[in-house]
């Protein structure tokens, strides 16, 4: 199994690309709202701090199996932005990638330039992907939706209890 990470923390996101034999049915089960309990080390009073995470699973798509071609896409690449020193200040590995004829647009943002244009060009193919037919379009989301749900009460898929050191899916109630 291989898995690779792109974190977005202004938009508190993280993508996580996970390949592997079966992949689809060994996650069948996490998409939905994930549940942190935790103290954490700067709590002087005791309080106990609660986070949730939706998760979904998507279809990862690459350029190579797609019908498009390079030229129709416009690539541009920047400094970072944000916190990171010279290195991520004075190179340009930041990558904006946009599909010229719909102008949908993806910008990836971490170390390595070549990682960035491979990150945000399968951005901008999944989200052509998506525009490509509106009733695949509304299928996607309803799938989206159906998965992480509203991100309220009653959804929960699993509970990460570190006080206890106890994981509980919520799905059979079993620790």
């Amino acid at each position: 199994m291989l898995c690779r990470s792109v974190f977005d923390l202004s938009k508190s996101t993280v993508i996580l690309k996970i390949s592997g034999e079966n992949i689809a049915y060994k996650f069948r089960f996490e998409s939905g709202i994930h549940r942190i309990q935790r103290y954490p080390p700067s709590e002087n009073k005791g309080r106990r701090h609660t986070s949730t995470m939706a998760v979904a699973l998507l279809p990862y798509c690459d350029i190579e199996e797609t019908e498009y071609k390079e030229s129709d896409f416009k690539v541009e690449c920047t400094v970072g932005q944000g916190p990171g020193g010279q290195h991520r200040n004075k190179n340009q590995t930041a990558v904006k990638i946009t599909h010229i004829v719909s102008g949908i647009s993806a910008y990836s943002d971490g170390r390595s330039q070549w990682s960035n244009r491979k990150d945000a060009m399968a951005i901008v193919l999944g989200r052509l992907k998506q525009n490509s037919g509106s009733k695949q379009h509304n299928e996607i989301n309803q799938d989206r939706s159906k998965q992480i749900g509203n991100m309220g009460r009653g959804t929960r898929v699993r509970t990460y209890n570190f006080i206890r050191n106890k994981v509980i899916d919520e799905s059979v109630k079993k620790n």
